[in-house]
């Protein structure tokens, strides 16, 4: 009964929002006799579902497989693409400008086209569905491969179906790892699980033949700060700026001192503590 209430109370004002909607289409269209095929009034519409005379199996089946089909061609398109750019500079060079331009197209006025090429069918619409959605697939991707890097590694903690900390490890440059977001649930923080995510994220590094890591963070974490210090982590760089909604302290990427890479075999001797380039924005 709780939670019957608990469920009206979050859903009645969308609920009336919505018929209010209804009731104000169909008095406006009455009122202001506005022909049906330009805007059918809500009493139109629900005579026309109910009604025989159309075959609604039919245009189910027609709508909904140019909605598959637009959908896995846009999907094989926009991640080849996107994989396509994102790891070859030639290949962005040649079709970025392309892709930028398809995207400003106004994609109504790119639909008549479609149709006077290829008339009427499923296949123009699949291929109009397919447009709008591999470009804009395409440029997740790119923006996701260009900020992150390539991920290449997870790890996490967990204990009773909870994850109580995590980080990753990513692609910065063809020798440079980047340890990102390392995180302990407050609750788990002081039992030591930072140290050793960060050393896991390191000997992973080292495994696979990176030469150096680097890693990004604020001036204000000063619990994981200890942790990188103690790894060999060297601060080179701040630059205060705004994010999240208050004033930090991003503190800048930049190469250690020679001789402490993670080639180097001493304990967790990374060299660099890397900050928010760009204005301290998360990467």
């Amino acid at each position: 009964m709780i939670m019957a209430r608990r469920l009206l109370w979050e859903w009645f004002p969308a609920f009336m929002m919505f018929v209010g909607v209804l009731f104000a289409w169909q008095i406006a269209v009455s009122v202001l006799g506005i022909r049906e095929y330009l805007l059918p009034s809500p009493a139109a519409v629900g005579h026309a579902l109910i009604s025989s005379q159309i075959n609604w199996v039919g245009h189910i089946v027609v709508t909904g497989t140019a909605i598959l089909g637009a959908f896995l061609i846009a999907g094989a398109v926009g991640i080849l693409l996107g994989t396509m750019i994102a790891w070859s500079s030639l290949i962005s060079r040649a079709l970025m400008p392309f892709l930028v331009f398809v995207n400003t197209l106004p994609k109504v006025a790119v639909a008549p086209l479609f149709l006077l090429w290829l008339g009427y069918g499923i296949l123009p619409n699949m291929l109009i569905g397919a447009l709008i959605g591999a470009v804009s697939l395409s440029g997740s991707l790119i923006a996701w491969a260009k900020l992150d890097g390539r991920i290449e590694g997870t790890w996490r903690v967990s204990g009773q179906q909870v994850i109580n900390g995590s980080v990753f490890v990513v692609a910065k440059a063809a020798e440079v790892a980047q340890l990102r977001l390392l995180y302990v649930e407050p609750a788990m923080r002081g039992h030591g699980l930072g140290r050793r995510l960060t050393e896991r994220a390191i000997a992973f590094a080292r495994e696979a033949g990176y030469r150096r890591m680097v890693l990004w963070t604020q001036s204000i974490l000063t619990s994981a700060h200890k942790i990188y210090a103690g790894k060999g982590f060297v601060l080179r760089e701040e630059e205060p700026h705004h994010s999240f909604g208050v004033d930090l302290v991003g503190q800048g990427e930049q190469p250690g001192r020679a001789g402490t890479g993670i080639g180097d075999r001493r304990a967790g001797r990374i060299g660099a503590v890397v900050g928010g380039g760009g204005g301290g924005r998360p990467r």
